[in-house]
């Protein structure tokens, strides 16, 4: 491991050969200008996840609500097409509905 035991047998010292500077294999190493990522770029992500996520979620809300209604107001139409009102007769009697 590059140590040895002191001539007291206290404390354990690096030894002075070429070989203690090569890493052993499966070691990562850094580069000397490394500095690990601050907590703010890690603040960050997180908080850019979180906003992606609540998109997702009123989107999926929206359209759980939305799809249902246009097609009862599209199964509606076809109805009223099918008893015999024409296509603009159908849609306005349909928006009589709302208004």
């Amino acid at each position: 491991m590059g140590l040895k035991l002191s001539e007291d047998g206290q404390n354990w010292i690096p030894i002075e050969t070429e070989s203690t500077n090569i890493p052993g294999e499966g070691v990562q190493t850094f580069p000397d200008d490394y500095e690990p990522s601050s907590a703010l770029a890690l603040l960050d992500a997180a908080s850019l996840g979180v906003s992606i996520g609540m998109w997702l979620v009123f989107v999926f809300m929206i359209a759980s609500i939305l799809v249902p209604v246009l097609g009862f107001l599209v199964l509606l139409w076809l109805f009223f097409m099918a008893i015999g009102m024409g296509p603009i007769e159908s849609i306005a009697h349909i928006l009589g509905f709302f208004g």
